[in-house]
């Protein structure tokens, strides 16, 4: 079937400089933990559908535009740590250091498996998901957004936005709900 592209923090934080709790996350505006979960049931269900399964976490770099821009560093290993259940099944595991998943460690991923399509279930549908799929876009892959598994921690009119400037980008067949 392709790839799938699951990327989701440990802990959802949200990407707008909110402060910070003592556990290391802010407590404002986080993604929904339902949509976590269902990322988690649905690469576990549908594993073995796919060539290569793959999990990226965004980790900042100390000085980045990103960090001047938006006042959060997102650098440590809590930050950035993986769900256990995506990291578990993950063939491929891999840091950004932009809001694009398609790192290098991931393109070879993609063309050692020969995936053409790959399907994409990322956290920060108006940020990640954007960029990411420009970047498959761009570098001749298919993809394909699992609309039900994507989610923005900046909240629902953020995602929605994302969905309308996705659908217009690489059709609104290529942007669906899994089931």
């Amino acid at each position: 079937m392709g790839s799938f592209d699951a990327s989701e923090r440990e802990h959802d934080t949200p990407r707008t400089g909110a402060r910070r709790s003592p556990d290391g996350f802010a407590a404002r505006r986080t993604t929904p933990r339902r949509a976590r979960r269902k990322r988690r049931h649905y690469a576990t269900e549908h594993r073995l559908e796919y060539e290569v399964v793959i999990a990226t976490a965004f980790r900042n770099e100390p000085g980045s535009t990103y960090e001047r821009l938006t006042g959060d560093d997102l650098r440590s290993d809590e930050d950035v740590a993986l769900h256990c259940g995506i990291r578990e099944i993950a063939d491929v595991t891999s840091e950004s250091r932009t809001y694009s998943s398609l790192t290098p460690d991931v393109a070879s991923a993609l063309e050692g498996a020969a995936v053409r399509e790959v399907h994409v279930a990322v956290i920060d549908t108006d940020q990640c998901v954007l960029a990411t799929v420009f970047a498959l876009f761009d570098a001749g892959y298919e993809p394909r957004v699992l609309e039900d598994l994507v989610d923005s921690a900046s909240g629902a009119d953020c995602h929605e936005a994302g969905l309308v400037a996705l659908r217009r980008a690489i059709g609104e067949d290529r942007v669906a709900p899994t089931c």
